[in-house]
């Protein structure tokens, strides 16, 4: 009652359980723990507060499957695994795709040096399914 359209609200990860009533349109998932501290003192809450955060967009009216993108914040990432990320990261083609898209894009993730396990993550499905669409 309190938005025109949307609202913004940082939670931890694990909170996507409590929305199931009301899911948000989009998901932003961090991916690393960030630490979270009162009035933005780090200092006396340096570590105590690492959890698998994550930004939940709802929207009013929408009535769709919830999209989860994702935040990098690793502390280091290697120059090959920058490249990758951003050619793929606004690729729609996972966003918005079929079953048979997504197994074209995980045979193209494949082909660029991506491991199994690292495209699995990415698609959100296991490792034997990556390794039977691999076949």
């Amino acid at each position: 009652t309190l938005a025109k359209h949307k609202v913004a609200m940082l939670f931890p990860f694990w909170y996507l359980i409590r929305f199931y009533w009301y899911p948000p349109c989009r998901i932003y998932l961090f991916t690393r723990k960030i630490d979270i501290a009162k009035d933005g003192d780090f200092e006396i809450y340096k570590g105590r507060n690492m959890k698998d955060y994550a930004w939940f967009i709802f929207e009013k009216g929408f009535k769709s499957e919830t999209v989860v993108h994702y935040i990098i914040n690793n502390k280091k990432v290697t120059p090959i695994v920058k490249r990758l990320e951003e050619k793929y990261s606004c690729n729609e083609i996972f966003w918005n795709s079929s079953k048979d898209k997504m197994k074209q894009y995980a045979i193209q993730l494949h082909h660029e040096g991506i491991s199994k396990r690292a495209i699995a993550r990415k698609l959100g499905v296991t490792e034997g399914t990556i390794r039977n669409w691999l076949k």
